[in-house]
């Protein structure tokens, strides 16, 4: 319901601002919430992705291996990526022509993507190795 409420909202402002741009704005917007709430998270004592860990594990019957304060530190670089990703998206829309976009955005995405899964299984292996 969510992505059909977002797709409908998106496909509004569309049509009312008269400019196609606005389709591909979802899902920068998107993502600087989502980051955005993760930075928001991360000075609690339960981070976004200390929520998520914990549910994750508990269904498939494993304990956390990790620290608190990592996790806090994980979802700071987890929240500062997409917010940095969003704004470079929007950048990206008004100075390339309309039909470069997708694919651009799309590259971006997976880059960031890309570097963060890495970095984030080798923290979380290393801290397991330490604990």
């Amino acid at each position: 319901m969510l992505m059909l409420g977002s797709y409908a909202l998106m496909l509004l402002l569309a049509l009312l601002a008269h400019d196609e741009r606005m389709l591909l704005v979802r899902d920068p917007a998107t993502s600087a919430l989502a980051g955005l709430l993760f930075l928001a998270t991360c000075t609690r004592d339960t981070s976004a992705l200390a929520c998520l860990s914990r549910r994750l594990h508990r269904a498939a019957g494993a304990g956390m291996a990790w620290a608190p304060a990592a996790l806090r530190f994980e979802t700071a670089v987890w929240g500062a990526a997409p917010t940095a990703e969003a704004v470079a998206w929007f950048g990206l829309l008004d100075a390339l022509p309309l039909q470069a976009v997708p694919g651009v955005l799309t590259a971006v995405e997976l880059g960031v993507t890309a570097l963060l899964l890495p970095w984030t299984i080798r923290g979380r292996r290393r801290a397991a190795a330490v604990l």
